[in-house]
């Protein structure tokens, strides 16, 4: 779901099912001028399909100058992100170098 301004937040369950309307979301949102939130509260499940949608799209944001803003915190999304090897910000958010904010 997106809200105004733009908070994508991730369902309980991010799996390769999910992927494509994730990805529809994540679109919508790429060239968005204001920094987007990337709430993961929920998270309790998350594959790494949909980890690599949300990785490419807060790189794909990098390079325009755009912020990206991971929201909460899930255990879940943490250990799916560090398990292949995904930099994890301050407590959620793949991230490169810190390239992704992180907003708790």
């Amino acid at each position: 779901m997106i809200t105004d301004p733009p908070v994508v937040l991730l369902p309980t369950r991010s799996s390769v099912r999910e992927c494509a309307a994730l990805k529809q979301q994540l679109l919508a949102l790429v060239a968005y001028p204001e920094a987007v939130r990337i709430d993961v509260t929920d998270v309790e499940l998350i594959d790494t399909a949909a980890l690599q949608l949300l990785f490419a799209f807060c790189r794909e944001r990098i390079a325009k100058d755009l912020s990206t803003i991971w929201q909460g915190d899930s255990p879940a999304f943490r250990a799916a992100a560090t398990a292949v090897s995904l930099q994890v910000g301050d407590s959620a958010g793949p991230s490169s170098h810190s390239a992704c904010q992180h907003d708790a």
